[in-house]
C-alpha cells in the first residue's frame, strides 16, 4: 500500500482501527489540498519553525562541515576563492562627496590609513585584505563580526581606529544576564523590546583555541562598537549560515566518486598475475611436479611485478593473467554533477571547475550578467552597508576626535572592484555608445572600473596638459579634435 511509512505500520500493528483511520485523514488531506507541494510525499520532512530555531539547532554542524570542504574538497576551495574573487576583486573603495577640498583632504587620510597595515588590529593585511577575508568568512562560516578598536593618539596612526575582525564563533549564543526584562538574548545577540539589536555577546577568545579554553567567557559589548556581517534570507533572521549550505552532500558525493574513479583506474592498469600448481598425488602421497624439499620450504605467495622481470616458478605451477577491464571514464556523470554544484554556489560552470572547453564568447556573456547582478546583490546589500559604511563612519568619527578633520557630514560613495571585460573590443564600443546616447554619464564610465571619477579627472587633466607642454598630442586630444570635428559637420549641414 502507498503512502504508509514506518509509524503508520506500528500504529496498525497496535490498533488496526487507529490506523485506518490515520490513512484515512492523510487521503482527505491530500485530495483537498491546493497545491501539489503541499500534499504529503514518503520521506520529505517539512517544518514550520522560525529561522532562528532552524539555523540555531545546526548552525555548528554546518559550519565545521563547510570549512572542511573548504579545508579538503577541491570544489569547496576552489568556490571560496572564487566568491571573494567576484565580491571584493581589488577591494570596494570610497570616493569622498562634497567640497573638493575637503574630500581630497579626507581621501588622503583615507589612503594612509586603509591603504596600509594601519587599518587592521593584527596589522597584517589593508582594507581590502580585511573586505577579502571577511568574504571568505561569510562564505565558509556564514557569517563575520568586524569590531571597534579605538587606539590612543601616541601610538602614531593616521587615525587612531583599527579594525578587528572576529570569526562567528566568537558570538555566546547562551542567555547572557539581561538588565531590562524587556530586552531579550537570541543567539548571543541582544535585542529590545522594538527589536533594536543593542550589542553583542563576544568570547574573549576563540572558544576553539586549545591555549585559551580554560579562560573561556564572553562580555557584552555595544552595538555602535560591532557589525554582524551575513546575508538575511529570512525576516528576523538573526545569524547567518555558510553559502552553498545545499549541496554539502554532493560536494561529499563528488569527493568520493573522484576517489573511486582514481582507484578503478588504478585496478585497470595493473597486471595481475595467478600461480596455480598441480593436486594430483601419486602413490608414495607426494604431489606431481613437486619434491619433498619442495613441499618443506616456505612458500612467498606475493611476487611484486617490475619492468623486465623473469620470475622462476616452481615445477608443476602454472601461471594466468588477468586482465582487468576498462569502461568509460564517467567524465559526463562528473560534468553533471559539477554543473549541480555550480547552481547551489550561485556560479557558473567555467567558474567552479576552470573549465571553459565548451564556452564561447556569447555563453560567458550570458553566464556573468547573471553572476555580476547575484555580485552586486551581495556588495550593495551585504558589504557595503554592513562592512564599508560603517567602517567609514568610525574612521570619520576618530579623525574628528583626534583634529584631523571638523564640520560637516562626511560621506562617501562606495565602488566595488572591475569587472574585467571578455571582449575588450566589444565592450568599450558598447560603453561608448552608451556615453553618446547620454544613458551614462563619464563619471558612471569611470567608476564601473573601480577609480574615483575626481581622481581619474585631475589625473588626466595634469597628462593632457605634459602632453602639450612636450608639443605631443594625447590620446585624449585625438578624439576630442575628432567629436569636435563631427559636431561641427552635423551643425553645418
Amino acid at each position: 500500500m502507498k503512502n504508509i511509512n514506518m509509524l503508520d505500520k506500528l500504529v496498525n500493528y497496535v490498533s488496526p482501527v487507529a490506523g485506518a483511520k490515520r490513512l484515512a485523514a492523510r487521503r482527505v488531506a491530500n485530495i483537498t489540498a491546493r497545491y501539489e507541494g503541499a500534499k504529503k510525499k514518503d520521506g520529505w520532512q517539512s517544518v514550520g519553525t522560525s529561522a532562528n530555531s532552524e539555523i540555531g539547532r545546526d548552525l555548528k554542524s554546518l559550519r565545521n562541515v563547510s570549512r572542511d570542504l573548504c579545508r579538503n574538497s577541491p570544489y569547496g576551495a576552489r568556490m571560496l576563492e572564487v566568491f571573494s574573487s567576484i565580491v571584493i576583486g581589488d577591494g570596494i573603495t570610497p570616493a569622498a562627496l562634497g567640497d573638493d577640498d575637503a574630500a581630497k583632504k579626507l581621501m588622503s587620510f583615507w589612503d594612509e590609513w586603509a591603504g596600509t597595515t594601519a587599518c587592521d588590529a593584527s596589522g597584517m593585511t589593508d582594507f581590502a585584505g580585511l573586505q577579502t577575508l571577511a568574504a571568505r568568512s561569510v562564505f565558509e562560516s556564514g557569517e563575520v563580526l568586524i569590531r571597534r578598536r579605538d587606539r590612543r593618539p601616541k601610538d602614531g596612526l593616521p587615525v587612531p581606529l583599527q579594525l578587528q575582525l572576529l570569526e562567528a564563533d566568537h558570538l555566546d549564543d547562551i542567555t547572557g544576564t539581561v538588565k531590562n526584562s524587556l530586552d531579550v538574548d537570541i543567539q548571543g545577540v541582544r535585542f529590545s523590546a522594538t527589536g533594536k539589536i543593542l550589542g553583542y555577546h563576544i568570547f574573549t577568545h576563540h572558544p576553539g583555541d586549545n591555549i585559551w579554553a580554560a579562560q573561556r567567557k564572553s562580555a557584552f559589548v555595544d552595538a555602535k562598537n560591532i557589525s554582524h556581517i551575513f546575508a538575511k534570507q529570512r525576516p528576523g533572521q538573526v545569524r547567518g549560515v555558510p553559502r552553498g549550505h545545499a549541496i554539502y552532500n554532493l560536494l561529499r558525493d563528488m569527493d568520493e566518486y573522484r576517489e573511486a574513479r582514481l582507484l578503478k583506474s588504478k585496478i585497470e592498469a595493473t597486471l595481475a598475475i595467478f600461480v596455480g600448481t598441480q593436486r594430483e598425488e601419486q602413490e608414495d602421497g607426494t604431489r606431481l611436479g613437486l619434491s619433498a624439499q619442495a613441499e618443506a620450504e616456505p612458500r612467498n605467495d606475493m611476487v611484486d611485478l617490475a619492468p623486465g622481470m623473469v620470475h622462476y616458478g616452481r615445477p608443476g605451477e602454472t601461471i594466468e593473467t588477468i586482465n582487468a577491464s576498462s569502461t568509460s571514464d564517467g567524465n559526463a556523470l562528473h560534468r553533471t554533477l559539477a554543473q549541480e554544484s555550480s547552481v547551489g554556489f550561485g556560479t557558473t560552470y567555467d567558474q567552479t571547475t576552470g573549465d571553459v572547453s565548451q564556452a564561447n564568447y556569447s555563453s560567458l556573456k550570458a553566464g556573468g550578467i547573471v553572476q555580476r547582478r547575484i555580485a552586486s546583490q551581495i556588495q550593495k546589500q551585504v558589504f557595503i552597508p554592513l562592512f564599508c559604511r560603517p567602517a567609514w563612519r568610525w574612521f570619520v568619527e576618530a579623525g574628528e576626535l583626534n583634529n584631523s578633520w571638523q564640520g560637516s557630514s562626511h560621506k562617501a560613495k562606495w565602488v566595488p572592484s572591475a569587472n574585467e571585460k571578455i571582449d575588450p573590443k566589444k565592450d568599450m564600443e558598447a560603453d561608448a555608445l552608451e556615453l553618446a546616447s547620454g544613458l551614462s554619464s563619464w563619471a558612471d564610465q569611470v567608476q564601473s572600473r573601480g577609480h574615483d571619477p575626481r581622481e581619474k579627472f585631475d589625473e588626466l587633466q595634469k597628462e593632457i596638459q605634459r602632453f602639450r607642454d612636450a608639443g605631443m598630442k594625447h590620446p585624449m586630444d585625438t578624439e576630442i579634435i575628432r567629436v569636435s570635428e563631427n559636431s561641427n559637420e552635423n551643425n553645418a549641414s
